[in-house]
């Protein structure tokens, strides 16, 4: 049995209920604890995913939001393949949902189903793949996105479902060893996948041009952490994603989260680098300019004392020391000036 409950989040903690949980699906056999659940973009109404038994995927709706009215049609298989065990719904734009369900086995494949505000479509094939536990799924848009290690978990495989409704092929994002199952975030048009290697935490990020990282990032080291706990990343708000684990030796476990919050410097890519450019632009143009007034007060052109000199007169000869400190102020500043470019140069080539 598949329980239903809406409620809304209060600054105190808290939960505002809107009613009673009510039954949003029962089964003819002993209903899996691998289900999920997302809302419609345009109304907020609920849909489900649910497996029954490791045999059977199964969806269902509800045509109101807050108490579980199930919609005709509903609840519908999608899959009958023996050795199925996982599935999870996803958002779109406007009424239209996906469902993305993998089937374990000897050739482990990666299905789809889109709603299209209306009626499910067929069956579409994502990628028949040897894979190791479930994969994760997001999306951005009307554009689905999973991630999955491979078997023998060598490697995170990305691949991607565009608005038209074609599956690219599968890429390895990262390789190394011992990751455990990726969790995949979509942010402002960004992706960051999460996992853990050992007791250390990383993700790797991919920008709104499409570009992948080409080296994963460190979140943390927790040597606390069990050794079959898996990890799971989640937007919160805007600018912040939360990533949690469990921590602890031994049942009663503790649920940790940490933040990657993109107002600080724990991230490196596209919007911090385009601020470090922004302010090396500007560092070297007030140097730069400095540097001028100081050239054109030497030659008698501006500024205090400029009546006594002419530009044939740059250097006075009567005046050794304060020569040299001009020429040496003058060398600082364009020292300054080559560093900050060369530094520009180089992040805006990262």
């Amino acid at each position: 049995t598949a329980l239903y409950r809406q409620g809304t989040p209060q600054s105190d903690g808290t939960i505002t209920w809107a009613a009673a949980e009510q039954t949003a699906y029962t089964g003819a056999g002993t209903t899996d604890a691998e289900f999920s659940i997302a809302t419609d973009a345009t109304n907020r109404l609920p849909f489900i995913s649910i497996e029954e038994d490791t045999t059977t995927a199964r969806v269902t709706r509800s045509t109101t939001s807050g108490t579980w009215t199930t919609a005709s049609g509903h609840p519908l298989t999608v899959s009958t393949v023996s050795g199925f065990y996982w599935t999870e719904m996803l958002r779109l734009t406007g009424d239209d949902m996906y469902v993305v369900y993998y089937v374990g086995g000897a050739s482990s494949t990666i299905y789809g189903r889109i709603w299209d505000g209306s009626s499910w479509s067929g069956q579409e094939t994502a990628v028949v793949e040897l894979i190791t536990d479930q994969p994760a799924s997001a999306t951005i848009s009307n554009t689905v996105h999973v991630v999955y290690r491979n078997s023998p978990a060598t490697a995170i495989r990305y691949i991607t479902r565009n608005a038209a409704g074609t599956w690219s092929s599968p890429v390895s994002i990262y390789t190394g060893s011992g990751m455990t199952t990726p969790s995949i975030v979509a942010r402002q048009n960004e992706l960051y996948v999460v996992w853990r290697e050992s007791q250390t935490h990383y993700y790797i990020h991919r920008d709104s041009a499409g570009v992948w990282d080409l080296a994963r990032t460190t979140i943390n080291t927790d040597t606390n952490i069990p050794s079959l706990s898996d990890v799971v990343a989640a937007t919160m708000g805007t600018d912040n994603i939360g990533v949690f684990y469990i921590n602890g030796a031994s049942s009663p476990y503790d649920v940790k989260v940490m933040w990657l919050n993109f107002d600080v410097d724990i991230y490196t890519g596209s919007n911090v680098r385009a601020n470090i450019l922004q302010g090396a632009f500007f560092t070297a143009s007030i140097v730069g300019l400095a540097t001028l007034l100081a050239l054109f007060n030497r030659a008698g052109l501006i500024g205090p004392g400029s009546g006594r000199r002419t530009p044939l007169n740059f250097f006075h000869g009567s005046d050794a020391m304060r020569n040299r400190n001009f020429a040496a102020t003058v060398f600082i500043m364009l020292v300054l000036i080559l560093i900050v470019s060369i530094m520009a140069l180089w992040l805006g080539g990262l």
